[in-house]
């Protein structure tokens, strides 16, 4: 039975960028909150609790439909394991800060854990930054393969990304997990126990432009924060180092090969993928040199400088 003390969905939602960032995301997330009665916790990692101006704020949000977790300092990963736990849907959806789910994302959320006996249900991710080659390589390097349409879970080497996937209740550890453990533990676990669906109607739009360097500088801080917070699992010094020799080699052709295989799909990809391969290729090549960095010496200040 379903517990009607709780909300429907939580969506987590981790930032730590001051307003108005966010305002996009509630702007188009918070008239879906007062339709099906969920609540959005914003996770506020920024130094002076800024994530939201509330008097820049719309007022006709409910009472407890918009809840604040402060976390000055804290990394994305931090700040996301926090949101989990302290979430209290009957179903709890994780999001990104730079995103803007669709109208009708929280409806496909209800209605693919109904539909999906599956822990978790992992959404469709579409480009929201397509004016710049540089920005449409990075979002492909990430989300190739979280494109729709799309009827059933992507190939080897894919995880649920955080940008668009959310948990039942059964699923949320009820203590605040390790950094890094949602990402490199948690969802890799539910993948290989067939606990993962993939439901392209639910869509969020990804929102995102850093520019050349900061394209390339936030591609070499991911690969090397989750190089290093992965690596504990892999065993001792030697499996380490020589995972981190293997990574480097392998990693640009397993994020670049979904982007090459968009082409088989039509002509209109081909045309739109081909410019961007060399670009995605030297980009791809920072993600496995920070991922070796990573595992060799630990995330370090990676984990807060990604964004």
């Amino acid at each position: 039975m379903p517990d009607p003390s709780r909300p429907p969905v939580s969506v987590v939602m981790p930032t730590r960028s001051a307003w108005p960032a966010i305002e996009p995301l509630l702007d188009s997330l918070c008239p879906q909150l007062i339709a099906v009665g969920a609540e959005i916790v914003v996770v506020d990692g920024t130094a002076d609790n800024s994530a939201i101006d509330r008097p820049g704020f719309s007022t006709t949000v409910p009472s407890g439909s918009v809840r604040m977790l402060h976390s000055p300092g804290s990394d994305i990963f931090e700040l996301r394991a926090l949101g989990l736990v302290e979430a209290s849907g009957r179903i709890v959806a994780m999001i990104e800060d730079h995103c803007v789910p669709a109208p009708e994302y929280l409806a496909g959320i209800l209605r693919a854990h109904e539909q999906h006996a599956e822990k978790a249900v992992a959404g469709a991710v579409t480009n929201g930054s397509t004016d710049r080659l540089i920005d449409r390589a990075n979002f492909l390097l990430v989300h190739a393969r979280n494109l729709p349409p799309r009827d059933s879970i992507p190939g080897l080497g894919w995880i649920p990304t955080p940008s668009n996937v959310s948990y039942k209740r059964d699923a949320i550890p009820t203590a605040v997990p390790e950094p890094g453990w949602i990402e490199t533990v948690h969802n890799v676990a539910l993948l290989f126990a067939n606990e993962v669906a993939f439901d392209d109607r639910i869509v969020v739009s990804h929102v995102q432009s850093t520019g050349r360097l900061g394209t390339f500088k936030n591609h070499f801080h991911a690969g090397k924060s989750m190089g290093g917070l992965a690596r504990t699992g892999i065993g001792g010094r030697f499996a380490q180092l020589r995972w981190a020799l293997r990574s480097t080699i392998t990693l640009p052709a397993h994020l670049v090969r979904p982007i090459w295989q968009l082409q088989r799909h039509s002509t209109r990809y081909r045309r739109a993928v081909l410019p961007l391969v060399p670009i995605a290729t030297a980009v791809s090549v920072a993600d496995a040199v920070g991922f070796a960095c990573g595992v060799i010496a630990g995330p370090g200040r990676s984990r807060q400088a990604v964004h």
